[in-house]
Formats: structure tokens, sequence, C-alpha cells
């Protein structure tokens, strides 16, 4: 998990596309839900995944 969040998930956030996004967000789903202490190892890297889902956010709202 450590590879996966800092190189692939904000890369994917960052394209902006909105199914690539979706995908990407579900993905995040299943690995916090998939073993315990998954949400926790990814506190490290909310600086980099958060301001991208906030823009989708607000991208919907339009």
């Amino acid at each position: 998990m450590t590879r996966l969040v800092p190189l692939v998930i904000p890369n994917a956030l960052n394209l902006r596309n909105r199914q690539v996004i979706c995908v990407t967000l579900k993905v995040l789903q299943h690995l916090v839900v998939s073993a315990d202490m998954v949400g926790e190892a990814l506190v490290p890297y909310y600086r980099q995944i958060l301001p991208i889902m906030n823009i989708f956010k607000n991208m919907n709202r339009e």
C-alpha cells in the first residue's frame, strides 16, 4: 500500500477525469474496508488526496 497511495492514486485523481476519479474513489473505498488500520495508514497522504477530492466535489455542484 505504501507504494500505491503516493504514486498511483494522486496521479489518477490529478487527471480530473470523472470516470477515473470515480474508479479511484471506489478503489480507495475497497482498500479502506479491506483491513483494519488502513484508514489510519492513509492519514499521511491526506494532503495529496483531499484537495483533489474537494475539486471533484465542487465540480458536481455546478
